[in-house]
């Protein structure tokens, strides 16, 4: 099934990002500024290049539509066993493990969301778009589970006339 937003600037920001092998991991790589993570495609605690550079291709095909995500994940497993990769017993096949399932639709379905994430924001910049509905960005369409001015307690959520419009 193609993605839900198959727009060009999603194939840009991926093509845009460079590879980044890192030994680092997820809360180290939190630490790093934003710029290097908007500019960088990269794994927590993956240093293998040619899997690195093909998870970013199959990302890439991700955005167009050019193939699913099963075949995606097919092959970046391939990538991972031509290289010798082997995991730590105790971590095979959790997110640990670079080539287990969920770790492998970690990596591909979050940069694709990313990028489409960033797509749609870009299509929503357009100079009629923001005539027709300027402000729509400070518009709050989904409800959230301690509205403003209210607080949540131990006894439940309570009126908090302080942070109240």
């Amino acid at each position: 099934m193609p993605p839900l937003f198959q727009f060009r600037e999603a194939f840009q920001d991926v093509a845009y990002r460079s590879i980044m092998p890192t030994n680092l991991g997820s809360a180290e790589l939190q630490q790093l500024g934003r710029d290097v993570i908007n500019n960088s495609f990269f794994s927590a605690r993956n240093t293998l290049t040619d899997l690195l550079e093909v998870e970013k291709a199959k990302v890439l095909q991700l955005t167009q539509g050019e193939i699913d995500i099963a075949s995606a994940r097919l092959e970046v497993k391939q990538m991972a066993a031509r290289l010798g990769y082997e995991p730590d017993e105790d971590k095979r096949g959790g997110l640990q493990d670079l080539s287990s399932t969920p770790r492998v639709n970690l990596v591909l379905k979050t940069n694709q969301q990313i990028a489409q994430g960033y797509a749609y924001d870009r299509q929503g910049q357009t100079e009629a778009i923001l005539d027709e509905w300027p402000a729509q960005e400070l518009f709050r369409a989904e409800t959230r589970a301690v509205p403003r001015g209210e607080k949540r307690t131990k006894e439940g959520i309570e009126p908090d006339p302080e942070n109240a419009w």
